[in-house]
């Protein structure tokens, strides 16, 4: 990450990317995404910073990456963070996959060409079903309005104080 200086402030898009210097940084793709990222997870950031009773450090931000995306039967799509047994970061799994889930709701109703979420999602199902980790023959279709459901998934055996933190911020967020 490199540094510069421009009139709005320190620009931290990385070093490697090409960049104008554009005005303002108005159009840059880069503090566009930062933009988006904080719009989409400030108030979940804010309310996971005042959950009493979860010990640990609080996370200053929530990520964008979904883990795993699924259809249910109904072509809904399933936004789910998936987390190991072993790590603390259970307890905001819950903010997570609703920062996930915001974010897809956000590109099925940005105004694109209609079909282009949906042409992308088509894809990835075929492409599932030709790598063989979906059957061939499924059914399986994204809905014409579909939800976006967040979603957990925790390897077993996770400590039981995860599991509780987890729940108190479920309850909270």
């Amino acid at each position: 990450m490199h540094r510069r200086m421009l009139g709005n402030g320190h620009c931290a898009r990385p070093v490697d990317t090409d960049c104008h210097f554009e005005p303002i940084c108005e159009g840059c793709t880069f503090m566009t995404r930062k933009k988006i990222m904080r719009e989409q997870t400030e108030d979940l950031v804010d309310v996971v910073a005042g959950v009493r009773g979860v010990p640990g450090k609080r996370p200053e931000g929530l990520g964008g990456e979904c883990d795993l995306l699924a259809l249910d039967d109904a072509g809904n799509l399933l936004a789910a963070e998936v987390k190991p047994r072993g790590t603390s970061s259970i307890r905001w799994a819950a903010a997570q996959a609703t920062v996930h889930a915001r974010l897809l709701r956000m590109w099925l109703d940005e105004p694109h060409p209609p079909a282009a979420a949906r042409d992308v999602i088509d894809g990835m199902l075929s492409q599932r079903a030709h790598v063989g980790l979906a059957r061939a023959d499924s059914r399986l279709t994204l809905a014409d309005d579909p939800k976006v459901i967040p979603m957990v998934a925790v390897q077993r055996g996770a400590a039981q104080t995860h599991l509780d933190g987890w729940r108190t911020v479920q309850r909270t967020a």
